[in-house]
């Protein structure tokens, strides 16, 4: 009982390290998070242009923010540049495999495309229960 004890407690200790070590590596400078910052507020005000534009500033900064290709691809795709959205999900994917709202937003804009033939992986992967994405998946 001591040892399954001690098993335990140690692999909480190793998850807490290795999610505490991402947090670290991954920190934003005051000016990235200014960046991000306005990124945000700029998306939110439907000013897509100058959201791509400070994301863009802070990705070429920061390149393992996974939280920057997100809201970039949403801000591609708010604005129609499909193409550019599938890139940053892909890029943003890279560095996190698991991040939901990037195999999304890489599928809406591949429907957007026309580009619907691979599409049911990243629909399955998104969660998403819209009828427009599983429809691809039957």
């Amino acid at each position: 009982m001591k040892k399954i004890i001690f098993a335990i407690t140690f692999l909480s200790s190793v998850i807490t390290f290795a999610q505490d070590k991402e947090i670290l590596e991954n920190a934003l400078t005051p000016e990235q998070e200014k960046l991000f910052d306005k990124g945000i507020e700029k998306l939110n005000a439907k000013k897509y242009t100058e959201a791509i534009e400070s994301l863009n500033k802070l990705i070429s900064s920061n390149k393992k923010q996974i939280s920057s290709y997100y809201y970039l691809a949403q801000a591609y795709f708010e604005n129609k540049q499909y193409t550019d959205c599938v890139e940053a999900c892909t890029k943003g994917l890279a560095i996190g495999p698991n991040e939901n709202l990037l195999n999304y937003y890489r599928a809406k804009a591949n429907i957007k495309l026309g580009e619907t033939n691979s599409i049911c992986e990243d629909v399955k992967k998104s969660e998403a229960k819209e009828e427009e994405l599983l429809k691809y998946c039957h």
